[in-house]
């Protein structure tokens, strides 16, 4: 517990904590997504006219109207094969922040019996 002089800084940290990694981690997450998504669909070597950045580019649902109806599925494989690698990401990521939680110490917040709740002064 922190001290009630340390509580808005502590609270700061924690909410700047809250939204700095979810940032950083979505733009890390977006560059495997497409790094993955290119590599996949080159692995492909479908057709001369077809594009993997071009594929990339147009997003998820109108790369149906570039790519050719035979190679769809294909298509569609490679997409789902880089998505699953994003998820990875957020995984390993999750199970990172769960060993770490299990290394920080327990508190007991409980108050003795006839103690008084600790009050904050006004500012």
């Amino acid at each position: 517990m922190l001290p009630l002089k340390d509580v808005p800084a502590g609270l700061a940290i924690t909410i700047f904590f809250q939204n700095f990694g979810p940032a950083v981690l979505l733009s890390a997450r977006n560059n495997v997504l497409n790094e993955r998504l290119l590599r996949y669909v080159s692995e492909l070597d479908l057709s001369k006219g077809l594009n993997a950045q071009a594929i990339s580019r147009t997003g998820a649902l109108a790369f149906r109207e570039l790519v050719p109806e035979e190679y769809l599925g294909a298509v569609i494989g490679a997409y789902n094969e880089a998505l699953r690698d994003t998820f990875w990401v957020a995984l390993i990521i999750s199970c990172l922040t769960v060993i770490r939680a299990a290394f920080i110490g327990w508190k007991s917040v409980k108050m003795a019996e006839g103690e008084a709740s600790p009050t904050i002064a006004a500012v």
